[in-house]
């Protein structure tokens, strides 16, 4: 077991939200607990200073070197959430002295309407990584994710990420930023021009192109992420051809970028698709109790989002009350469920090493709803779309290392001449 040295705070600070996207991954504001008759909409500063000293501490305690914050909800951007974010830097910055062997990263994950000018100079005084999630292009997006103001829309989600990007130039120390888009059946065969888009910066559709880059344009920062069902009206979808309609869409866009790499456009590389994670070490998915903890506006906390929907599988944050993370898992009895972790025995069993050792075993919550609720299988997302994706991977990621080798040796022979 190789153990891990991040710990992930998912900071749910707020269950309000502008969007209503048809597949968003998590959802807190429905809650079946009646211990909970009404939820606070925006976390209280004192809750949040509790999860973040809580959280640190814990990572102290497991002597793990890293802590990622991820600022989320709802939208983290609205004014009162993005507020409580701001009010975070000195909590934050005195937590960094008390333990100056835990590095502190923060990544915020926000639908891209709030980014004004006013919020990204603010964004750009944070050591902050921003991603901006972005489902398709023009109404492709505006359809999925539910936008009827001009304010929510394609075009002002746009002029967002453009000074995201302008600004990140002009701070490249604390602003770091990448595009977050999730693959679903109905538009998984806009994917390929979803990536020429974003990456083919020679095509007339690259949407930087008018954009101010300081060494010329360069391919956009992409995340990949598969929709994640959350009920099993869902789950059947995708087993009767929503995993097909993703899969030859995926395989689409690796087409487009290999005609890429042929006319030597620097594509960022695959080391991550949704969950899987070919060149790193990747033996722990959220919600399997080994490094991750999500947290609701009311101080709630457990290894899984979905957990925190359920009676008994979460519990309360409390000052010093201990390592955060293990009594988490404590209450949840996650960490059983890298226990006996079983693949469909039609999977090879090389491809299903691979899988179970770099992340590919899928979300531990959708593998129960599919496996009535039975701890250690895995979800059908392992079989139907990572292994068939691994090869392709593969292929594509040495035909990019190889284009890199050439193009430096040609470059490093021209400066010999």
């Amino acid at each position: 077991f190789h153990k891990p040295d991040e710990l992930e705070m998912y900071l749910g600070i707020t269950t309000k939200c502008n969007l209503c996207c048809d597949g968003c991954s998590v959802d807190i504001d429905q809650t079946v607990d009646e211990r909970i008759p009404t939820q606070p909409k925006t976390m209280e500063v004192a809750t949040l200073q509790l999860l973040l000293e809580e959280t640190v501490h814990s990572a102290s305690m497991e002597k793990m070197e890293k802590v990622r914050l991820k600022w989320a909800g709802g939208e983290p951007l609205l004014p009162d959430s993005f507020r409580l974010i701001m009010q975070a830097k000195e909590v934050i910055g005195r937590l960094r002295e008390q333990y100056p062997d835990i590095q502190i990263g923060q990544t915020i994950v926000t639908n891209g309407t709030f980014l004004t000018e006013e919020v990204v100079a603010a964004l750009s005084r944070l050591d902050v990584h921003v991603s901006v999630s972005l489902w398709g292009l023009g109404e492709i997006n505006d359809k999925v994710r539910g936008a009827s103001r001009t304010q929510d829309k394609y075009p002002n989600i746009l002029a967002g990420i453009q000074r995201l990007h302008e600004a990140s130039i002009d701070h490249p120390k604390n602003l770091t930023y990448n595009i977050n888009h999730v693959i679903r059946p109905d538009t998984a065969s806009h994917f390929a021009d979803f990536v020429t888009a974003l990456w083919d910066t020679e095509n007339d559709k690259f949407i930087g192109r008018d954009w101010r880059w300081e060494k010329g344009k360069q391919p956009i920062p992409i995340g990949i992420v598969f929709l994640r069902p959350k009920r099993t009206d869902q789950i059947a979808a995708l087993q009767a051809g929503g995993y097909e309609q993703m899969l030859n869409g995926t395989r689409g866009s690796f087409e487009v970028m290999r005609q890429m790499i042929k006319k030597g456009i620097p594509i960022p590389p695959l080391t991550k698709i949704d969950m899987l994670q070919l060149f790193d070490l990747k033996e722990y998915p959220c919600g399997s109790g080994t490094s991750y903890i999500a947290a609701t506006p009311d101080g709630r906390v457990s290894s899984c989002h979905d957990s925190l929907l359920k009676p008994d599988k979460w519990i309360m944050v409390k000052k010093n009350g201990g390592n955060l993370l293990e009594q988490v898992n404590t209450a949840t009895d996650s960490r059983r469920y890298g226990v006996s972790t079983k693949f469909p025995e039609s999977l090879d069993l090389a491809v299903q090493y691979i899988l179970d050792t770099h992340g590919g075993t899928g979300c531990p919550h959708v593998a129960q709803l599919e496996n009535q609720s039975k701890i250690g299988k895995v979800a059908s997302v392992a079989s139907a779309l990572y292994a068939p994706l691994i090869n392709d991977i593969l292929s594509l990621e040495t035909m990019r290392r190889l284009r890199l080798t050439e193009d430096t040796n040609a470059s490093s022979l021209n400066t010999k001449r």
